[in-house]
């Protein structure tokens, strides 16, 4: 790709209806053959802005003044036909959300040749699509048949990053491209992104939490809070505390909070000690594993029979990488997937599908799952979906006690009541996967089970997501089961550890 004018902004100001500014006369400007991260907390405006790069403002918001240009074309001047070829042609976006890149009733083969335009199916066709998934981490030939629901949510994502890069646009934007992924994947996906670049000229703009991800991946960060840019400055300042000391506050505060500490560690700690398998949970087991495991569909365990008891306040970490077969694991232990041996609550043996529990138990054993916005009603406003919750598990309660109910769980995932009349569409990635929190936690569950709850948030969220859960196992005796692949997150939160049927006391 030669010639490739570079992405800019200037003025760029987005409101909402009701004249709430969302990005607010932001201007930036990224040469070709560069990357450059945004980094920001949920709901700054990231990638509100990353959207005008294809010429999209979401419903409910309005560009009031400033211009885009990518390559030397404002997006947001086309007519819908040029506007179509654009985004075929010159530019590639990866979501948030691997899912809604990928079509439920396509296999992966089809999907790849459809962006590169070549012949589905024929031998020549399956060998190119194949490298590209190898490209990026993933066993290609045995992946090419595969369809979307057959693959992890690691799998999806890097078959998105595979098919947003195929046809090496002269401009990538990417929204949280390793969330959810695997050091090693994290790795791949990365190398990738580098490689495309280098040999094309594209310009890239790549939109993470992820500090570590940015200094590693970009050039040059962007720091995004508000909807404004509050600083730029060369990726490599990250390597040197001093200089990250005469940073921006935002900046500060982002890199600060990266740093996650054993809970009782640190400065500001308060009075509480960092347990240990066998000082952690107290009394008789909330949760107990008898022989368990996980069946694929073709019916092949997914690990090997886990024998294992969590008792109150006690957290497992379930780790392994991407594809191992997490999250089959933990959707057979709420009742949404077949499964080898028995699960026990206070002693009682539950039974295998989820339909066939008592709303009680159902209730009990909440699921955040890996796609959170995925798992919300998109008709449904947050505040109908918080106080169905909240009534599922107090059916008397006057709207005072329910909507009490609700500004408490807010509090605790960090969100204020402005939220409850807005709708899934219209939520951030990290916005949204704090609501998937908040109502799980509206059923006041004994076990809840975490499937990377905390992957799209920023660092300041996720610290305070994660001190929500530690407080409630302190202050409840909540099981805590969670899917990470993120080392930190499981020392922070997580009193044993198991990884494909090995237990390990933290």
């Amino acid at each position: 790709m030669t010639g490739n004018k570079g992405v800019s902004c200037n003025g760029l100001t987005v409101v909402t209806t009701s004249g709430r500014t969302v990005l607010d006369e932001v201007t930036l400007h990224v040469g070709s053959g560069t990357v450059r991260a945004l980094v920001g907390e949920s709901g700054s405006g990231k990638t509100t802005l990353a959207l005008t790069l294809l010429g999209m403002v979401r419903r409910g918001l309005r560009h009031t003044a400033g211009t885009v240009t990518v390559d030397g074309t404002d997006p947001l001047t086309l007519r819908a036909g040029h506007l179509r070829s654009f985004r075929r042609h010159r530019i590639a976006w990866l979501g948030q959300d691997p899912g809604l890149s990928l079509t439920p009733w396509i296999p992966v083969c089809d999907a790849l040749c459809e962006v590169l335009d070549i012949p589905a199916g024929d031998d020549a066709s399956r060998v190119r699509v194949a490298g590209l998934l190898d490209r990026v981490g993933l066993p290609g030939v045995e992946l090419l048949d595969r369809l979307p629901a057959e693959l992890s949510g690691g799998q999806r994502r890097r078959v998105a990053v595979a098919r947003a890069l195929a046809n090496r646009p002269g401009t990538v934007v990417l929204d949280e491209p390793t969330s959810g992924l695997d050091a090693r994947a994290v790795d791949e996906v990365l190398d990738t992104v580098g490689q495309v670049c280098s040999a094309t000229g594209a310009t890239v703009i790549v939109i993470t939490h992820d500090l570590d991800v940015a200094r590693r991946i970009a050039d040059e960060i962007t720091v995004v809070d508000r909807g404004r840019v509050v600083e730029t400055f060369p990726a490599h300042v990250l390597d040197d505390p001093a200089a990250v000391a005469s940073a921006a506050p935002r900046t500060r505060a982002l890199w600060e909070a990266a740093r996650l500490s054993p809970p009782g560690t640190g400065e500001g700690a308060q009075d509480r000690r960092v347990r240990t398998a066998g000082d952690s949970g107290t009394g008789a087991p909330v949760l107990g594993l008898r022989g368990f495991t996980a069946l694929l569909p073709d019916g092949t365990p997914v690990c090997a029979p886990v024998e294992l008891d969590l008792r109150a306040g006690e957290s497992l970490a379930v780790t392994g990488p991407s594809g191992a077969g997490k999250s089959t694991l933990v959707r057979a232990l709420v009742g949404a997937g077949p499964y080898l041996g028995r699960v026990e609550l206070h002693g009682r043996v539950l039974p295998t599908e989820a339909g066939h529990r008592d709303p009680a138990t159902r209730r009990a054993v909440q699921l955040i799952a890996q796609d959170p916005l995925g798992s919300l009603n998109p008709v449904l406003t947050v505040g109908t979906q918080l106080r169905r919750a909240v009534l599922r598990r107090h059916p008397g309660a006057s709207r005072r006690e329910v909507a009490g109910h609700i500004v408490g769980i807010l509090g605790l995932v960090g969100l204020d009541t402005g939220i409850l009349n807005r709708r899934p569409r219209s939520l951030s990635g990290g916005q949204g996967q704090r609501v998937a929190v908040a109502r799980a936690l509206a059923h006041e569950p004994r076990v809840l089970v975490c499937d990377e709850s905390t992957s799209a948030l920023d660092p300041t969220v996720q610290k305070g997501v994660l001190d929500t859960l530690n407080n409630l196992r302190d202050r409840t005796g909540l099981v805590l089961i969670v899917i990470t692949h993120s080392p930190a997150v499981a020392a922070y939160t997580c009193t044993r550890e198991l990884v494909i049927g090995k237990v390990l006391p933290r």
